[in-house]
């Protein structure tokens, strides 16, 4: 990746939110790794989603700005690759997320998943193993649930009780926990689109999920599915990050706002900028940097 982050990338980075956070060899996809910072500077990874059908074309430009961003050490997929799983729309999606797939961890999303097979074509695709998986980096874990059939189920749950219970924080050296999935939980007032005899499925284990997420502290959930880019806090937290903005279709505004998350960990805060794209902005890339990271080893996986 590259050394330096472009000021125009810097001067695009408009902050979303920033908070308080309570006191490596192989990949989801093995490809040339990222820098890695000095240990106890600040460090950075992008979180992005929902880049499906990209009726405006921005998505490839989003590619070039996070390859052009060498502060990443790692990105965070939250699902909607694709338009309709299978094959061919999966390499398609590959061919073009290339550039930023050196350290890459997806989320599967309900357009991944519209066959039996679909799950085992998208493990086969991106290198995984499974899709509920979890990783550490440095202070961070990030647990990545699979609720792609508009369900937590129980299964994934007691997997995400016992991995957040082997990764506690303050435990070595672990200070910060996130998860991450597609759709969100319900709780938070955004929409979901779960309907019919799923919703009351869904409703109900949302609120065992935000439950179990609380029990353990967690900080943050990072979701896709709502195309667009927004926070939110409730009582009680975690906070929600929204990331769906990376080309999926907003037909609510005449204006689309395109772009991804990136997350700073620096010190006791935890900050996340949404980095605005438009699809005539493409990066010009420097030179690779000197220091050279491994990747994030994935610590544990459930079923999928």
């Amino acid at each position: 990746m590259r050394t330096t982050l472009l000021a125009a990338l810097i001067l695009a980075a408009s902050p979303v939110s920033g908070w308080a956070a309570p006191s490596a060899t192989a990949s989801a996809v093995q490809a040339p790794a990222r820098a890695s910072p000095p240990r106890g500077s600040s460090w950075s990874f992008g979180i992005l989603g929902d880049n499906r059908d990209d009726p405006d074309s921005v998505f490839p430009a989003i590619v070039q700005r996070i390859h052009a961003d060498a502060d990443l050490v790692f990105v965070l997929h939250l699902g909607d690759m694709v338009r309709n799983g299978g094959e061919s729309q999966l390499r398609l999606f590959l061919k073009i997320s290339a550039p930023i797939r050196g350290c890459f961890f997806p989320a599967i999303g309900n357009h991944e998943v519209r066959r039996d097979k679909d799950r085992r074509d998208f493990k086969a695709a991106l290198g995984l193993k499974s899709t509920s998986y979890s990783f550490t980096y440095r202070n961070v874990h990030i647990a990545v649930i699979d609720d792609a059939s508009q369900e937590f189920s129980d299964g994934v749950l007691n997997w995400l009780r016992a991995d957040l219970e082997t990764h506690k924080k303050g435990l070595n050296g672990i200070e910060r926990v996130f998860v991450a999935m597609h759709i969100p939980p319900e709780g938070y007032g955004v929409a979901t689109h779960v309907e019919g005899d799923k919703a009351a499925r869904f409703d109900t284990g949302s609120r065992a999920l935000l439950e179990l997420l609380r029990a353990y502290s967690v900080d943050a959930i990072f979701a896709g599915h709502v195309h667009g880019a927004q926070t939110v806090d409730v009582t009680g937290g975690p906070r929600l990050v929204i990331s769906g903005a990376a080309g999926a279709p907003q037909g609510w505004t005449s204006t689309p706002m395109y772009g991804y998350h990136r997350v700073t960990v620096s010190g006791a805060e935890t900050r996340v900028d949404f980095v605005e794209v438009n699809n005539d902005q493409h990066a010009p890339v420097t030179s690779a940097s000197s220091h050279q990271a491994t990747c994030p080893v994935i610590d544990s996986t459930y079923g999928g």
